[in-house]
């Protein structure tokens, strides 16, 4: 499509238009927007490309769509759909129209953050579930959706509606947790979701006052011990759901909500945490990081307050500090079993914004910010000072790395320095003038790299040539920088079809959106996409032979677009034989499995005829006296038709109409010849389409044996994958030396340009506490990735020495003390955590609110795990020279020892 450049840059400028609050953005289907940027050629790609570009068509959310019509679950921005201002989105609904009854998808913008403006585009609202529990009509509950940025006034307006609440009625609001009791929400009618942390899901029970004033009494035991949801600070104040000021005063608790129980006596540090909508990642880090004993103890003895950085214009005015100061100690106390992690998501929420939703998040990017947030709100440098970097000039590492080292605790002094940070060294060399390029630069964690998948495993239907065969589901494992040709090659040795009858396309909404070439690149295609992969009966450049794709579509309204429906496919036919009849005979053969012919003397066949005659011209019809007498079994090849009286023709045979149709299945395109006549085109290949009524679809077309396939187990047998390999190997991987990509190009001082230079780290000096992240999510424009690789970590014994370059540096053995685990895929998985209790020494499983010993700690080393928590056994900082932390790195010691012993009695 012609587009003026600038047209195209508007477009692209709109496109990519900063978030304003309030706006309105749309959502559209990623693959129809691809291929769209390709139509008008967005990108400016070479247009000496001879490959065809079509028309997108009408914009089809349908694959982001549900069978309700609302938006599915879990969708990926850039992965399944791209967000489009108004503007744009106007100029698609003019330009190429949307498919009927699909109503635009628009999202509004929001400001999530607290302190400071943080703009989102809320793509899934909340939904929450509306109670009223003294109802005497026991009407039941009802769901509504609301904003993140609706406020309890909005929801309380919300139950007067459903349930006809007089404004003038005092009413209280509960929130209903998930074993079933009721907690009242004392909160300020101006405080919104998102203040009060409440996600999709919510249940909130509403109660009106009795005549007098006074309020029904609930049994004590559907009531929590605590009435407070969340404690906001005073500024929160203001007027209330019916409370007075020394009601909500004597309800409310800062930081702890009881145990549902109301009990205490349970092990100290073995507390659960409720997950709050998609936080279990939070959970495991929280885990993780309640017991290190040395950190766990500066919360517990309140050395803490000594240290608070309210000042800081990096911290967070020392508020995330006291957040995970009151949740440690609520943790810690013995007084539950389990407890709502609330207020600390709040704040969480304030100073970084990106946490406050309900979206499943990296729990290695959590800790990241918890550590760098505690750091900044406890550090102990006032005033920061102004250092001026210096270039090591070849003087000795030992002092470039001491003065590197000084200068970082000059502004950064705090209990996460001490324990936590080490300091890497970093060697960049120039590949055009040799400049050696040395620095040193702190770490908090090692981000230890695993090995790239070499293989990709695609998944595959193969529709044979043989129509009575159900279509064969493979997973097959091809090089992942391998092209189509190789997946091709895969198949047909697994399938014993010659490789040069097979085409391999992705399907989508019943359409094909791209036939790939030999030559294209495996690596393109997402876990996301459908792959179906045609045998022809020739060979794909056999110039004999037209190849042809069919669509099904349906007439839904007289008037109204037809729709594909079931999977396309294509058929292969001579051009010598090539007649509109033998397209008819070819289609329905190869839909045998799945079609029957409709009874000649059906009704429905007025149907077909209107359907026809919506497609063909008076003048081109049939005289309605040429075949009057002949029996409709015969093999009559005159072109179907309608008579003037509406009576049906002798001819029609089929219960579908064959029109010749663009690759989108949006329009038709030119007419056919009659049907005794030969097709002639100038392509090999071409589209048609099917088209339908349904009333006719429902009888002669069977949609459930349509859609069935069959599993071919085994299909990536052979192939090479390595099941587990060893921390060890992370390590040598971190240190090994690396070629910079063009994007990552270094800029060489001496040569005055960026160069793809070399970079290799080294471990320069660690830290007490050594945390350690196995890379395992890989993302690149094309899909998400994760490496499930079983990485076989230590329990206790780690020597760190040999991935320590300094001189003379310390013997450093550490031990494992937590770890934080990743199960099942991106978007769906779920974070639970192992840890050590400083108390008793033994390991525990944490998996939101459910704490369970550990039979044995071998179940610790799992292909789960993600972030490694180690403790080095000799420390050098003083944090760990205190009671009940000593016994713990002592004890790994002695067990370290025993199991050496008993070893040397074998």
């Amino acid at each position: 499509m012609a587009m003026t450049r600038s047209k195209i840059a508007d477009i692209k400028q709109q496109l990519n238009k900063p978030l304003v609050k309030g706006e309105k953005w749309y959502l559209v289907d990623r693959k129809w927007f691809d291929q769209w940027k390709k139509y008008v050629n967005l990108d400016g790609q070479d247009e000496s490309d001879t490959q065809e570009i079509y028309n997108p068509g009408p914009l089809d959310n349908s694959s982001i769509l549900g069978k309700s019509g609302n938006l599915k679950p879990k969708l990926s921005e850039k992965e399944d759909y791209e967000v489009v201002p108004e503007s744009v989105w106007n100029y698609f609904n003019q330009t190429f129209g949307r498919m009927p009854k699909q109503e635009p998808i628009s999202r509004q913008v929001i400001d999530v953050g607290k302190d400071k403006e943080w703009l989102q585009l809320e793509i899934y609202p909340i939904d929450v579930e509306l109670e009223h529990i003294n109802n005497k009509n026991k009407q039941l509950p009802v769901t509504r959706e609301f904003s993140r940025n609706s406020t309890l006034a909005d929801v309380l307006n919300g139950f007067r509606l459903i349930y006809t609440i007089k404004t003038t009625t005092p009413v209280k609001i509960f929130e209903k947790e998930s074993n079933g009791k009721l907690r009242e929400i004392t909160e300020s009618q101006s405080s919104t979701l998102n203040d009060l942390c409440l996600s999709s899901g919510t249940k909130l029970s509403i109660q009106t006052a009795n005549p007098d004033g006074s309020f029904p009494r609930i049994d004590a035991r559907l009531t929590s011990s605590s009435n407070s949801v969340i404690a906001l600070p005073s500024s929160h104040a203001e007027k209330t759901t019916g409370l007075t000021t020394s009601q909500m005063a004597s309800s409310r608790t800062y930081g702890i909500n009881a145990d549902a129980s109301g009990s205490k006596g349970y092990q100290p540090g073995l507390c659960g945490l409720s997950n709050l909508g998609n936080t279990c990642f939070m959970n495991s880090i929280l885990q993780s990081l309640s017991n290190i004993p040395p950190l766990t103890l500066y919360f517990l003895e309140k050395r803490y307050l000594e240290e608070i950085n309210e000042d800081n214009p990096l911290g967070n005015h020392g508020e995330i500090a006291r957040a995970y100061a009151d949740l440690i100690r609520t943790i810690w106390s013995g007084q539950h079993s389990s407890y709502s992690p609330r207020q600390f998501k709040i704040q969480v929420g304030r100073f970084a914004p990106q946490f406050s939703n309900y979206l499943q998040h990296d729990s290695q990017e959590l800790l990241t910010f918890l550590l760098d947030g505690l750091h900044e709100d406890l550090n102990r440098i006032k005033e920061k000072p102004y250092i001026e970097l210096k270039d090591s000039d070849d003087r000795d590492d030992e002092i470039v790395a001491q003065e590197a080292w000084e200068n970082y605790r000059k502004r950064n002094d705090s209990i996460i320095v001490d324990l936590f940070h080490g300091l890497l060294k970093s060697t960049v060399i120039c590949p055009k003038c040799s400049k050696v390029s040395v620095t040193f630069d702190p770490f908090c964690t090692l981000s230890l790299p695993l090995p790239a998948k070499k293989e990709k495993t695609v998944e595959v239907y193969l529709v044979k040539e043989d129509p009575s065969q159900r279509p064969m589901r493979h997973r097959f494992a091809v090089p992942k920088a391998g092209n189509v040709r190789d997946l091709l090659e895969v198949v047909s040795k697994q399938n014993g079809v010659p490789v040069n009858e097979l085409v391999v396309t992705e399907v989508c909404n019943s359409k094909f959106i791209k036939v790939y070439g030999p030559e294209d690149s495996i690596f393109s295609m997402t876990d996301r996409d459908t792959i179906y992969v045609y045998q022809l009966p020739c060979k794909i450049d056999d110039p004999s032979y037209y190849k042809i794709c069919v669509y099904n579509r349906e007439k839904k309204s007289t008037y109204g677009l037809l729709s594909p429906f079931g999977l396309p496919f294509i058929m292969g036919i001579k051009k010598s034989e090539a007649t509109v009849n033998r397209l008819y005979e070819g289609v329905v053969k190869k839909m045998q499995r799945y079609f029957k012919n409709l009874d000649p003397k059906d009704k429905l066949w007025e149907d077909m005829v209107l359907l026809e005659s919506s497609y063909i011209k008076k003048e081109e019809l049939i005289d309605e006296s040429e075949n009057i007498n002949e029996p409709m079994e015969t093999e009559d090849t005159s072109q179907p038709g309608s008579s003037q009286n509406g009576e049906v023709e002798e001819a029609v045979k089929y219960p579908f109409c064959i029109n010749r149709i663009n690759s989108i299945a949006s329009a038709v395109i030119g007419p056919l010849p009659d049907n005794d006549k030969l097709i002639d085109f100038n392509e090999d290949s071409f589209y048609i389409s099917c088209d339908w009524t349904p009333s006719i679809r429902n009888i002669c077309y069977d949609a459930e044996e349509a859609e069935k396939t069959v599993d071919v187990p085994n299909s990536t047998k052979g192939a090479i994958k390595r099941s587990s390999m060893y921390l060890k190997e992370c390590l040598e991987l971190y240190t090994t030396v690396e070629k910079l990509g063009a994007d990552d190009a270094w800029y060489c001082p001496q040569c005055k340009e960026h160069q793809q230079a070399t970079k290799k780290f080294d471990i320069w000096s660690l830290p007490d506490v050594l945390v350690i992240q196995l890379k395992r999510f890989s993302y690149n424009r094309y899909s998400r990735d994760k490496l499930d690789i079983f990485v076989e970590f230590p329990l206790r014994d780690l020597e760190m020495n040999p991935y320590v370059v300094q001189k003379g540096y310390r013997q450093s053995i550490y031990d494992l003390v937590c770890v934080s685990n990743h199960y099942g895929g991106l978007g769906s998985g779920h974070y639970t955590a192992y840890a050590k209790n400083k108390d008793d020494k033994r390991w525990y499983s944490f998996d939101d609110s459910s704490v369970s010993p550990v039979s044995s700690e071998d179940q610790v080393i799992t292909k789960a795990g993600y972030v490694l928590f180690y403790v080095r056994r000799d420390p050098d900082s003083s944090h760990f020279n205190r009671p009940g932390i000593t016994d713990v790195v002592s004890s790994s010691k002695i067990e370290s020892e025993d199991e050496e012993n008993s070893m040397d009695q074998c």
